[in-house]
């Protein structure tokens, strides 16, 4: 139901005649050439120069309406939406929503009251905030310096309290891989990706989807920069990543335009670094440690 409808003061009259009284009162205000009430954002009037006094109910005092810093009479029920708005931003981060007061009388909120909203904001905004979750996940990650929520529209937006980074924009190819495996079903990958930057010319990227996130979030990837390689060149993590998809020497031959026979030394390479008796196992290890680079990159 509209605030505006069906709800009444306790004056006795509803807000569609204080409303339509509001505008009349501006209207004659204007032929005097008297300047009216103001109108704020939400079309309640804000009249901070002809103040109002509190409506009161029969039985109770008028101090106890007066008293705008107190929670219990701000935020109580049957109030109308004639009070002071404050975004709920978090530090690092972006804004979940708005948090407004409700309440009866027409002047404008007290100095004390904004001061609480300022206080509350911040401690509701980390409690309804979409990213929580994604935020508990992303401790877990070691060495994490760069991340980014991913959202089911295609778009990413920053993950608070890590910083962007080049490979987490939207049209990374690395982020349509991650999106690619949360689509596939998988809550959890962590691989490698290449770039120059780093001390080992590869970054590892982490993707994390958890079960509980709005309906908006896709999930989050997080990025690594100092990592280990396990002395395995840039080739050899190519190799190693198709052989985690499958690929039969033959196809990791055709795919790389090399030799079936260099794609055999790699794998000894790439067996004797993992310490791994055959090219299962280093697949089953390379996958759990994140030390391949994924096949698409190999496609590419």
């Amino acid at each position: 139901m509209s605030p505006c409808r069906g709800v009444v003061h306790r004056t006795g009259r509803s807000a569609v005649d204080q409303l339509r009284d509001s505008e009349q009162q501006r209207a004659r205000c204007v032929g005097r050439g008297l300047p009216g009430p103001a109108v704020g954002r939400a079309g309640a009037r804000a009249d901070r120069m002809q103040p109002q006094p509190a409506p009161c109910q029969p039985g109770r005092s008028a101090a106890r309406h007066g008293r705008a810093a107190h929670l219990g009479g701000v935020l109580g029920p049957g109030r109308l939406p004639r009070g002071s708005r404050s975004t709920t931003l978090r530090t690092r981060g972006t804004s979940p929503g708005v948090l407004g007061l409700l309440f009866s009388s027409g002047q404008p909120p007290s100095v004390a009251v904004r001061t609480i909203v300022m206080q509350l904001s911040p401690v509701i905004a980390r409690a309804v905030s979409p990213t929580r979750s994604l935020l508990a996940s992303a401790r877990l990650v070691c060495g994490a310096k760069a991340g980014a929520v991913l959202l089911r529209d295609g778009t990413t937006c920053p993950l608070p309290g890590l910083e962007g980074h080049a490979l987490l924009d939207r049209a990374s190819p690395a982020v349509q891989v991650a999106r690619r495996g949360i689509r596939n079903g998988q809550v959890y990958r962590s691989f490698m990706w290449p770039w120059g930057e780093a001390p080992c010319g590869h970054v590892r990227l982490t993707v994390l989807a958890p079960s509980d996130l709005p309906a908006f979030v896709s999930g989050a990837v997080l990025l690594t920069p100092d990592v280990d390689c396990r002395a395995l060149t840039a080739r050899e993590l190519e190799v190693l990543g198709l052989v985690v998809e499958g690929f039969s020497n033959q196809q990791v031959a055709k795919r790389l335009a090399i030799a079936q026979r260099t794609v055999a030394t790699h794998l000894e390479h790439i067996l004797h670094k993992l310490e791994a008796p055959s090219r299962t196992a280093a697949a089953v290890r390379a996958e759990r440690e994140g030390c391949y680079v994924p096949a698409h990159f190999a496609l590419s």
